[in-house]
């Protein structure tokens, strides 16, 4: 596989990225670095693809259900009734 020269404009980017998942700087360029020689465009790339498929990981609310839960109900069937 071929390594790619990183430009730091791009490195930059990776770095703001990465640094969503981790708190670290100097992992987080290292991270970035690696995954920008594999794949030069690959911070380009990702939101177009994350948007595709429905990803947004800053504005994923949680799901909360604020009803209460449905009391149990007979199970539906023959019970002998008429017998």
């Amino acid at each position: 596989m071929p390594y790619y020269r990183v430009k730091p404009t791009d490195l930059k980017i990776g770095i703001a990225q990465e640094l969503r998942h981790t708190k670290d700087r100097k992992e987080a360029a290292q991270i970035a670095r690696s995954k920008l020689r594999h794949h030069p465009t690959y911070y380009a790339v990702m939101p177009m693809a994350e948007e595709f498929m429905g990803i947004q990981e800053r504005q994923v609310k949680p799901i909360y259900h604020h009803r209460k839960p449905l009391p149990p109900q007979m199970p539906q069937g023959w019970y002998g009734y008429g017998t």
